[in-house]
């Protein structure tokens, strides 16, 4: 019985992403937080979102900033884009270290914060040559 059920879940997990049509940046976004315990769905919607333009996923940069301490995946999206944007870079870690500024976060999150933050740094420089 558990079986069926974890398979109709699948199912309908499937058919709620790739039934609709042409997602927008915000709709994709919601769902890596909705399904962000999925690697194999992030990565869709990864792929997905990188094929948008860079200023349409500027204006959901902050929730991406926010996935990327929980997932590596995400977090490469952001740096492949930051290698490729030095605006994008900059807000990106504008976001990140607003974040640890704004918020008292324990330790490791604050090192994965600051860690990600200059990743981007790194990644902008090797991009913008």
């Amino acid at each position: 019985m558990d079986a069926n059920l974890v398979s109709e879940d699948s199912q309908a997990l499937l058919n709620e992403l790739f039934e609709s049509e042409q997602l927008g940046v915000r709709a994709l976004v919601k769902k890596l937080f909705r399904y962000r315990r999925f690697p194999l769905v992030v990565n869709c919607l990864l792929s997905e979102l990188y094929s948008r333009p860079t200023a349409d996923i500027e204006t959901s940069l902050f929730q991406i900033s926010l996935l990327a301490s929980e997932s590596l995946d995400t977090q490469d999206f952001l740096l492949k884009k930051c290698s490729e944007s030095l605006h994008f870079a900059i807000k990106t870690v504008l976001f990140l270290n607003s974040r640890v500024l704004d918020e008292r976060l324990d330790d490791a999150p604050l090192k994965r914060e600051q860690l990600i933050a200059r990743k981007c740094i790194v990644y902008a420089a090797r991009g913008s040559t």
